[in-house]
């Protein structure tokens, strides 16, 4: 029975990192699909483009770019919109949901009648929604894989490297982000939980997209607008640089600022977490 104890994992319950992943396995089915969804008929609308004949006009210029596009440009330029605020918004719910969920249902309690500490479900919740996020990432990136060969008749006429270093850098934006969640999630109540999950990610893109526009728009008067674009996590990834130089950049600010925004959060939060009061009944 001592060796038994002694054997037991003092941070991490292996068991309920599982239970919470197959908790969550319907919601991650369901953010999957929409992601895939989009995907799949953005190939559609790519496969009809390479077999349609378009003028060669001036009005038609935009449709003729797009044709002109590899499976993987083409990939890119459709889906990174959808990619990026999906994933945030499940990250964010996911992250959250990992610690806030039992005190929004008011079980809280009962958990932490079975032989558990905070200390353990801190880190141990905190495994749970990296492992969920990974989950989600590998699922996509894999039929998103397939999807492509398929549509591309099996051919391999475009970058393989940087379609993986594109879902990569994505699970690396969610992840820092959803760290930053799961650090705020530690020190609020949870029982309207939800609202801030889904609304800090679309929040955070709107305003990205806002400044972005008004750094180009206002590029001769203030050029140093643009350096407001470091401040929002999902400006981590340079895609123009991918139809510029043929690579996706990677923009270090933004990873930089919000990895030690969630880093001094969850230090803040793992204190905070240990005497925090659960009872949201």
């Amino acid at each position: 029975m001592e060796n038994i104890k002694k054997n037991q994992n003092k941070y991490i319950n292996p068991s309920l990192v599982l239970g919470t992943i197959k908790q969550s396995k319907g919601f991650l089915i369901i953010f999957a699909s929409i992601v895939i969804g989009f995907v799949f008929f953005g190939l559609i609308v790519y496969t009809v483009l390479q077999n349609i004949k378009i003028p060669n006009d001036s009005m038609y210029q935009g449709i003729l770019m797009l044709k002109q596009m590899n499976i993987l440009q083409y990939y890119i330029n459709d889906g990174a919109a959808n990619s990026i605020i999906i994933g945030l918004v499940f990250t964010g719910i996911v992250a959250m949901a990992a610690l806030l969920k039992d005190e929004n249902k008011s079980t809280t309690e009962f958990l932490f009648a079975h032989p558990i500490s905070r200390k353990k479900m801190f880190f141990t919740q905190m495994i749970s929604f990296a492992s969920i996020l990974f989950l989600f990432s590998f699922v996509i990136m894999a039929i998103s894989f397939i999807l492509i060969i398929t549509f591309n008749v099996f051919k391999f006429d475009f970058d393989v490297g940087q379609f993986f270093v594109y879902h990569l850098v994505l699970f690396i934006m969610n992840f820092i982000y959803g760290f930053f969640m799961y650090g705020l999630a530690s020190i609020i109540k949870g029982k309207n939980y939800h609202a801030p999950a889904i609304s800090i990610g679309i929040i955070i893109y709107l305003l990205s997209t806002i400044f972005k526009v008004l750094a180009l728009a206002l590029q001769s008067f203030v050029p140093w607008l643009d350096n407001f674009n470091y401040l929002f996590i999902s400006n981590i990834m340079d895609i123009l640089s991918f139809f510029a130089k043929g690579y996706i950049t990677i923009v270090w600010q933004p990873i930089l600022i919000w990895a030690l925004a969630a880093i001094a959060l969850n230090v803040w939060g793992y204190f905070r977490y240990q005497k925090k009061d659960l009872n949201c009944a």
